[in-house]
């Protein structure tokens, strides 16, 4: 353990094995990690899997986050796409330190982070171009696995009047042994109303759920293989088989 503090919502851990650097939150679940050998590729398989809406909005211009962790997502995105404006919320100030200090977070006039409680950003009255997203990726965990919020009622209905038409939203859910993703899934498919697709991550009780802009239609399969051969060989993430994983939900 290189670094370890405690704020009101418990520990924050930096621990280094191996050459790989990680990020807990009291728990030996890993919510960031880098190595250090090559602090640019994306270390964690659930991370590369929430990166699985770029499929369908592959130059995205504005994204949002939901949950910083250490950093990971952002410095990615703004690493592979010059240009790009990144909001990214995180509750814990501690963690914005520590993605700085030990995940190699950097300030940039194209990242803005707000410390605060997801649910107050998504209050905020902002309106126009600024207030919609075509990537929104939402990963927030605490030691317990998702945080509440994602069962609060009008977290996604906030959420998709800010996904643009041909834009895509992944969430990071918990499956394990329970069926609790399945009713936070039903209220995505609720509120978004373009497709829906899950995609379970290999060795891992992590599940993603991917809902597209109500300006998708049918889905052409052969366009979206090559999109995902052309990303995979641009972002070193495996797409193509990202892409195969995908379970799409029955039409409307």
């Amino acid at each position: 353990m290189i670094h370890r503090v405690v704020d009101d919502h418990g520990p924050i851990e930096v621990i280094e094995a191996h050459g790989v650097r990680s990020l807990h939150f009291g728990s030996p679940a890993r919510q960031s990690a880098m190595d250090l050998a090559a602090p640019d590729r994306i270390e964690l398989t659930y991370l590369r899997s929430l990166l699985t809406p770029l499929l369908f909005a592959p130059e995205p211009r504005r994204i949002l986050l939901l949950g910083l962790g250490g950093g990971t997502l952002a410095r990615f995105l703004l690493h592979h796409f010059p240009g790009v404006k990144i909001e990214a919320v995180e509750l814990r100030a501690q963690v914005v330190e520590i993605a700085k200090t030990y995940f190699k977070l950097e300030a940039t006039s194209s990242l803005c982070i707000h410390v605060m409680d997801a649910h107050h950003y998504l209050e905020r009255p902002v309106t126009g171009a600024n207030s919609v997203f075509d990537l929104i990726l939402v990963d927030v965990f605490d030691a317990e696995g998702p945080s509440v919020i994602l069962d609060e009622p009008e977290f996604f209905s906030r959420l998709s009047g800010m996904l643009a038409p041909r834009g895509g939203m992944a969430v990071n859910l918990w499956s394990g042994e329970g069926t609790a993703w399945r009713e936070v899934q039903a209220e995505i498919r609720h509120h978004f109303k373009g497709p829906l697709a899950g995609l379970s991550v290999p060795g891992r009780g992590n599940r993603i759920c991917l809902a597209l802009g109500e300006a998708f239609g049918k889905l052409n399969f052969k366009t979206l293989e090559e999109t995902a051969r052309t990303l995979e060989q641009r972002l070193d993430v495996e797409f193509v088989r990202l892409l195969e994983r995908l379970e799409f939900s029955p039409s409307r």
